[in-house]
């Protein structure tokens, strides 16, 4: 079955390829700044990868969804595959993305409902505005509400995998190619 998304298709395999993708190789980030004295928040989804035809096929489906993602060559240390990061910081495009994702993914979905929430919270509040031609930022000004789910996002952000997080009976190992030793785990 097929999923109409604007005039082009993107097919439940398509779906569920690039919610594992997200879960694996992706990020959802949700980032609070501050410019002039006020405090400001964004919302990213991005992907990462050395395989450029990998994130081709990305961007590719976020496109058929209704979203452009950004493409950013990543600096490349000596003896290094070259990288390139690809990402939206437009809350539009994050609920473009994330909103038909969500039922399939598995290791960031709590990141998802928190960071989709906030999107359709501020977009609701977007649309309101241009409909009536009224200032966003005078008449909804980020406030307590806005910053609890930034709060609750870092709250639920998971680390990397350490040795105190490694599954019991997994085999563990050096990476010599890694110039910081760090330990990785085999699961």
């Amino acid at each position: 079955m097929k999923e109409k998304m604007g005039n082009q298709q993107v097919t439940d395999f398509e779906l569920g390829w690039l919610a594992g993708i997200l879960d694996g190789e992706g990020n959802i980030s949700m980032r609070t700044s501050k410019f002039k004295g006020d405090t400001h928040y964004s919302v990213g989804v991005g992907f990462t990868n050395t395989s450029e035809e990998l994130l081709k096929k990305v961007d590719s489906i976020c496109s058929r969804l209704g979203a452009n993602l950004h493409w950013q060559k990543k600096a490349r240390p000596q003896r290094c595959l070259q990288g390139w990061d690809l990402t939206t910081r437009k809350i539009s495009y994050c609920q473009r993305i994330l909103e038909p994702l969500l039922p399939l993914l598995t290791s960031k979905r709590e990141k998802a409902e928190l960071a989709l929430s906030f999107c359709k919270r501020r977009l609701g509040f977007a649309f309101q505005c241009r409909d009536n031609n009224w200032d966003i930022a005078k008449l909804f000004p980020y406030n307590e509400e806005d910053l609890w789910y930034f709060e609750e996002f870092r709250k639920r952000r998971r680390g990397f995998v350490t040795p105190t997080t490694i599954p019991q009976g997994s085999r563990v190992q050096e990476n010599p190619k890694c110039e910081t030793h760090e330990v990785c785990a085999v699961i």
